[in-house]
């Protein structure tokens, strides 16, 4: 939905994104033939579907027995010193200062007493080591489709280009995930004629890409756009049924009859809320849909100058409710007032909606229009959090008992495929579930609502706190909040689901940020899969609940085989451990670290870092992170992901490289930052430690408290590397510490393979994914990773 769509920032209402959202996830069993309504009418035309370009296998892993080339090093200067001989150029910065010895990835430590390098006295260097294997999980690399390297690869995007924005859906229905999407195909910016572009999973990781879903119908409710809404299953059918809101241009000749005064949101499009169901059921792809041909809902509430209308998304339906009726929000605002979504219930999901108050009150500071609301309850963060772990399902008390047994002897199909358990589920996946409305433990303050105020360019916000089920209320007065999704500025639109093992996931639209977005023919991507919890105050304090967000631990399965590298031990300092600092290497300040033995744009690295002994009790003015090299100056050119210990602030610096005097610079003119204050920053003595998702223009990082900050990172094409070549120039990623110096505890980085290829995942493979067993590792001699560098930068040269 196009930005400006109220009276107050109509300005860009032409020519913007927009963006509105969907429901939960919803199994159900195989369905009799669907029971349309009389009035439902033709199926869509869809575009020829896209052939995908088969490319020979790709590297996953160069050397023979499961390890990878890369830079080796005899001592920690050695490390530094051959991988940047294999990298671009970049800032004079050289790792230097002592280093301890380093212990194996989840294993033992070797230490190798070395001579003096000429960095202080002769003392243990750090040992690097090579993964004797992948991660178990990692998808082979012979069924991968090709992806151009200068944009996402494992993330949910536009195949062969266009552009995307809000996430619609996602819906699993036997067995099988549907992610829809906001698209455009042949366009690398917004406009109006939005459709529903359409993919399908058997795991939320691997993905095929289908023809759309949903496209305007020329003289119809949706002649100018097929906008956001949600997908759900039709209780007295079996069958999914989409809800969106269709547009038409007031100043088209074709718009028809536009609504008076008191139903007009005074906006350039007129929206209606519409329906469309699967032309086949039994697709296991559900390819066509056919639209209803009356609207769901024709008009909004009459008389409350309203400034938005859009983005239907069901909450709960007839068997997950306590009143037995279907219940869903639509996304609105009062006009010099603030946001508001508007609630309304039926017994019917494609008829009969009526009116039923307004779920919260906004204010001007959380916009005039709140766009893609989201509504869900979140498990305990103490809870299994992955789909192995989770207990086998069992009906809720409040369920009729009747009910209760018909959900107990109903099985979902596939759900072993996608690294879950077979048990019974029930018919359908609400993302709030009903009564007790106190939740486990007896808080209340366990509902997630969250709203995209206005436009694309604000940030995303939620609140945490109870809903009153029977009167359609979230209390705002007793929520906490609101507070930033992300700490970055490119997520927009999220949305919310439970998959059928009970999890809350969240996915959502991530923006591109460009100089010249018409340069490019394509735009936006999907987030990774988030799943949702809500953390208590441990000391019991009382303090409001925190929500935690961590990536789906399924994304291991596209960890590359043999493409991995790590040192150290990512565990220190978890639940109270002690910190060993013999085992860091030390990166001083003005130095880098660069991270050898993997290459190329799609990479996944988890740190551990931690001010050095030195100055922990004094850490003003101590950042440290990573540094991002770009191959190109313009779109934010080379940028840096820092912590601040003193200030507890996550942020990413932006072209922190003087294109004159090519030093690094981190504030003053032509600098840009984005980032902000941690809620749950690392504790006295504890470590920093981060989950970074690099796929090529997108950086996703994730702290180990759940919180996350997204952004575009501009790096172009990287000069000589090739998928599969011999020749494997360095990531471009540095340790960095700035203002001091920093102790890197563990480090673990990894090639990611793309998501797109058939549907059909290894069973084995997902189950050890989620059981999150620990990655083997090899360690090396100094020697052999000294002879082997040499022997790599030698190819090189």
């Amino acid at each position: 939905m196009p930005p400006g769509a109220c009276p107050y920032a109509m300005r860009d209402a032409i020519r913007n994104p927009r963006g509105r959202l969907l429901p939960p996830p919803l199994a159900c069993k195989k369905p009799d033939p669907p029971k349309f309504p009389r009035w439902a009418c033709r199926v869509i035309g869809n575009p020829e579907t896209i052939k995908p370009t088969a490319i020979p296998p790709s590297d996953a892993g160069a050397a023979s027995g499961g390890g990878s080339l890369g830079p080796r090093a005899r001592s920690a200067a050695n490390l530094a010193t051959a991988a940047a001989a294999a990298a671009p150029a970049s800032p004079p910065m050289s790792y230097v200062g002592p280093a301890q010895s380093s212990a194996g990835l989840r294993g033992g430590s070797n230490v190798t007493e070395l001579p003096d390098d000429g960095h202080g006295d002769a003392q243990p260097r750090p040992e690097s080591l090579r993964f004797g294997g992948a991660a178990r999980g990692a998808a082979p690399a012979q069924q991968e489709e090709k992806t151009p390297l200068d944009r996402p690869s494992f993330h949910v995007a536009p195949r062969g280009g266009g552009w995307l924005n809000d996430p619609n859906g996602p819906l699993f229905y036997r067995g099988r995930w549907h992610m829809f999407y906001q698209y455009l195909p042949a366009s690398a910016v917004w406009d109006f004629g939005l459709m529903w572009g359409h993919a399908v999973s058997d795991d939320m990781v691997h993905w095929k890409s289908l023809p759309p879903a949903l496209v305007p119908t020329p003289g119809g409710l949706d002649q100018d756009g097929v906008f956001s809404g949600c997908a759900v299953i039709d209780e007295e059918t079996d069958v999914p049924v989409i809800l969106y809101t269709g547009v038409r241009l007031r100043a088209s000749p074709t718009a028809g009859e536009l609504p008076s005064e008191e139903y007009d949101c005074k906006q350039p499009f007129i929206e209606s809320q519409l329906a469309a169901w699967p032309a086949d059921p039994d697709d296991p792809d559900l390819t066509h849909w056919v639209k209803a041909g009356e609207p769901m809902l024709a008009l909004p509430p009459h008389g409350m100058r309203l400034a938005a209308w859009r983005d239907p998304y069901v909450i709960s339906t007839p068997s997950t409710s306590a009143d037995g009726m279907y219940t869903m929000m639509v996304g609105s605002g009062v006009r010099e007032k603030g946001g508001t979504a508007l609630m309304y219930k039926s017994k019917h999901l494609t008829s009969g909606w009526a009116f039923h108050g307004k779920l919260a009150d906004g204010c001007g500071g959380t916009g005039i229009a709140w766009e893609c609301p989201v509504l869900a309850e979140l498990p305990d963060s103490d809870a299994p959090r992955s789909a192995a772990a989770m207990p086998a399902w069992a009906p809720p008390a409040w369920l009729p008992r009747a009910q209760a047994q018909a959900h107990a002897d109903h099985g979902t199909r596939g759900g072993a495929a996608a690294g879950m358990q077979s048990a019974p589920r029930p018919l359908v996946w609400s993302a709030l579930q009903p009564p007790p409305a106190t939740g486990t433990g007896g808080d209340p303050r366990r509902v997630l609502f969250c709203v995209s105020p206005d436009a694309p360019g604000n940030p995303t916000l939620y609140y945490i706190g109870a809903f009153d089920h029977k009167t359609t209320r979230f209390d705002m007065e007793s929520a906490s909040g609101p507070f930033q999704l992300d700490l970055g500025d490119v997520l927009y639109a999220p949305n919310a689901c439970v998959d059928p093992s009970g999890r809350t996931l969240l996915v959502a639209w991530q923006q591109e940020r460009r100089a010249s977005p018409r340069d490019h023919d394509f735009a936006g991507c999907l987030s990774a899969p988030r799943v949702l919890t809500v953390e208590q105050p441990a000391d019991g304090s009382g303090d409001a609940p925190r929500l935690v967000q961590r990536p789906l631990p399924e994304l291991n399965m596209l960890r590359r085989a043999g493409a991995a590298w790590g040192i150290g031990s990512l565990s220190q300092g978890s639940n109270g451990a002690a910190v060993d600092r013999a085992s860091a290497v030390r990166v001083v300040e003005g130095s880098s670290f660069p991270i050898p033995s993997v290459a190329g744009p799609f990479l996944d690295i988890e740190v551990a870092l931690a001010p050095a002994a030195s100055t922990e009790a004094d850490c003003d003015g101590l950042r440290s992170g990573l540094l991002v090299h770009s191959w190109q100056q313009d779109d934010g050119g080379s940028a840096a992901l820092l912590y601040d210990w003193s200030r507890a602030e996550l942020s990413v610096v932006f072209d922190v490289v003087d294109p004159v005097t090519h030093t690094l610079r981190f504030g003053g003119d032509g600098v840009r930052t984005v980032g902000g204050k941690l809620q749950r920053p690392p504790r006295r003595g504890e470590p920093l430690k981060l989950r970074v998702l690099l796929d090529a223009t997108l950086l996703e990082v994730f702290t180990e408290h759940g919180e996350v900050l997204s952004t575009r990172v501009n790096r172009g094409r990287q000069p000589g590397y090739q998928p599969g070549s011999v020749t494997r120039p360095s990531a471009g990623v540095d340790i960095i510490s700035v203002g001091g110096v920093t102790d890197v505890l563990g480090v673990a980085a990894y090639e990611m393979a793309p998501i797109w290829k058939e549907c059909g995942t290894d069973t084995a493979m997902a189950e050890r994914v989620a059981r999150a067993e620990p990655i083997g590792v090899d360690p090396m001699s100094l020697e052999e990773l000294f002879d082997s560098s040499m022997t790599h930068v030698a190819e090189q040269a």
